[in-house]
């Protein structure tokens, strides 16, 4: 959840960004793993 948050900072990305971001970008669902979406 932490680096979720850290990602969303780094980024400026909002809660629906962030979660399309996780889907179609592997290098950011490899950065949070505890989140793996499927």
């Amino acid at each position: 959840m932490l680096r979720i948050h850290l990602l969303q900072q780094w980024y400026a990305l909002s809660d629906p960004a962030m979660e399309e971001a996780l889907h179609e970008i592997p290098t950011r669902a490899a950065f949070c793993p505890a989140r793996r979406l499927g």
